[in-house]
């Protein structure tokens, strides 16, 4: 028992001399609180200051990505796709072995077989969208196949264009 009460006598000591305050000088009528001067270390202030300068750094950095981000959805994209002339194009064989008449692309309107395998979405028109297709990584702008373009990658589906013909194929 007398252990205990030496320990904690002793850590009484330790905690007084620590602590060179008593409570008598915060209630006494002598303590006036105008007069009473703050303790501030230089470690706290270069601590603040740190913290200051990093969320300040990283509300920079975070502004000048999201403009960034705005100048480049700004940019219209050309997504018409420029054939070759008649004259210059090969003449393209069929898997039937049947030739067609010197043209550049085949004509087809119906809907490509193709396996959306996911995609991503950041925002209307955003340059950052993806789709994925089997296992291919496409954008807006990007040839399918040899007729089809994806037009536009939207929440829910994309939309392929070939020529006329618009086609809104919804995800899995």
């Amino acid at each position: 028992m007398s252990f205990i009460l030496n320990a904690l006598k002793k850590a009484e000591r330790d905690r007084l001399r620590d602590e060179n305050r008593e409570i008598e000088d915060f209630t006494s009528s002598v303590w006036e609180p105008n007069s009473a001067s703050s303790v501030t270390s230089k470690r706290l202030i270069f601590k603040i200051g740190l913290i200051l300068i990093i969320l300040f750094l990283g509300v920079l950095i975070f502004v000048y990505v999201s403009l960034k981000d705005v100048t480049l959805d700004d940019t219209i994209f050309h997504t018409d796709v420029s054939y070759l002339p008649i004259e210059s194009a090969p003449a393209t064989t069929l898997t039937s072995g049947m030739e067609t008449e010197n043209s550049s692309k085949l004509v087809s309107s119906s809907v490509p077989n193709i396996v959306i395998t996911g995609s991503i979405f950041l925002g209307e028109g955003s340059i950052s969208n993806r789709v994925f297709i089997s296992d291919r990584v496409l954008k807006t702008g990007d040839l399918v196949d040899l007729n089809w373009i994806v037009e536009s990658i939207e929440v829910d589906a994309v939309v392929l264009r070939s020529d006329e013909h618009t086609v809104r194929i919804l995800y899995p």
